[in-house]
């Protein structure tokens, strides 16, 4: 019994160890890829015009901004127009490459419905934008 008991623990600590982490509205789905990187902190201007300088200022951007309960139009504004696709056309969605590895994706939500209708729901960091919500 203690053997089982033992391995459940085990099991339990390894979800925990690579479960996605959430900075304030974001959730990255693997976090060390962007607190291992050297960060700088965000600049509209340069998220637009220096795609390769993202995943830098990453950190910053979920420490500084707020996205929840925002509308896209302000999003885009901020980060430029969407680059990809997450499941409607209002929800923005933006590459975020990564030196020798597949790119990654910040895409964020958008409630269809109910009282938030329009606003954002919150953003994901993941491997693919779509389906958005794939991390766990």
């Amino acid at each position: 019994m203690g053997g089982f008991v033992a391995l459940v623990l085990a099991i339990a600590a390894a979800k925990l160890l690579i479960r996605p982490e959430r900075v304030a509205d974001i959730r990255i789905c693997e976090p060390d890829l962007v607190f291992h990187v050297v960060g700088q902190p965000f600049d509209s201007t340069t998220w637009k015009e220096v795609p390769d300088a993202r995943l830098a200022m990453l950190e910053s951007l979920a420490r500084t901004q707020r996205f929840r309960g925002t509308e896209p139009a302000l999003i885009e504004e901020m980060l430029g127009p969407s680059e990809c696709y997450v499941g409607y056309d209002n929800e923005p969605c933006y590459r975020v490459p990564v030196l020798g590895s597949e790119d990654r994706y910040l895409a964020f939500m958008v409630a269809h419905s109910g009282s938030d209708w329009g606003k954002v729901l919150g953003a994901e960091l993941d491997v693919d934008p779509f389906p958005a919500w794939s991390c766990s």
